[in-house]
């Protein structure tokens, strides 16, 4: 079994914090297992969550994997340590990252972070673990937050943000009515209005030779997408 499990994350903001990529994390913590703890490759077991916030343990396969083998670990003895890049990397939760201290701590895993240079499960570092997780989740918090009202300032300004709907058209980062999609966008709010569903309308989208923008036909999925900006078309005066 492994003794040493080398575990690494990125958020899905995109903002990933300069020099710690996944290939950085996996390079820092196998010279620390290897060089430092002197474990051999046999002993070193690799998990990441690729793309996932910190804010829950929930939703990310590979911690909840690392809990499930902590769980078992007094029996087992399979687990020495799990090494993280830094407490953020574990979790931007308080809550979450005290419990798995506390459970990794009564069944005898450590979990050292590169970082901030200590065992989190270590009783004496217990306040310093809980400091920079508060910080963290704040971090997160506001980061939030920052992200909403930038959202909502491009929004209100009809600047270009995330996917660009279906109907506009992008001109030094502003939108504008596309004159040749707004027409099929207005067809598609049409058949709506006459009750039909999201396949019915897709299949007549595409019987009637209504071009997606980059498809080969129209699916159900698209119609849906279309359909639930019902009020933001309105507010642009597309439909």
């Amino acid at each position: 079994m492994n003794k040493v499990i080398l575990y690494g994350r990125v958020s899905t903001t995109k903002q990933v914090e300069k020099g710690i990529s996944l290939p950085a994390q996996d390079e820092i913590l196998y010279k620390y297992a290897t060089e430092y703890l002197k474990y051999q490759d046999e002993d070193i077991c690799v998990l990441k969550d690729e793309g996932i916030s910190g804010g829950t343990i929930d939703k990310r396969p590979a911690i909840q994997k690392i809990i499930e083998a902590i769980k078992v670990n007094k029996k087992t003895k399979a687990i020495h340590y799990i090494l993280i890049y830094n407490i953020r990397r574990l979790s931007r939760n308080t809550i979450d990252l005290l419990s798995i201290a506390e459970l990794a701590r009564k069944n005898g895993v450590k979990i050292y972070s590169i970082a901030e240079g200590m065992d989190i499960t270590d009783e004496d570092n217990e306040m310093s673990s809980t400091i920079h997780a508060m910080i963290a989740q704040k971090e997160r918090k506001d980061g939030a937050k920052t992200i909403k009202f930038a959202l909502n300032y491009k929004k209100e300004n009809s600047l270009v943000y995330g996917t660009l709907p279906y109907g506009f058209s992008k001109r030094k980062g502003k939108m504008f009515l596309n004159e040749q999609e707004a027409p099929i966008v207005r067809a598609v709010f049409q058949k709506k209005d006459q009750n039909k569903g999201v396949r019915v309308i897709a299949r007549e989208m595409n019987e009637e030779n209504y071009k997606p923008r980059k498809a080969k036909s129209w699916q159900p999925s698209t119609i849906e997408r279309i359909l639930k900006n019902r009020e933001y078309y309105k507010k642009h005066s597309l439909i």
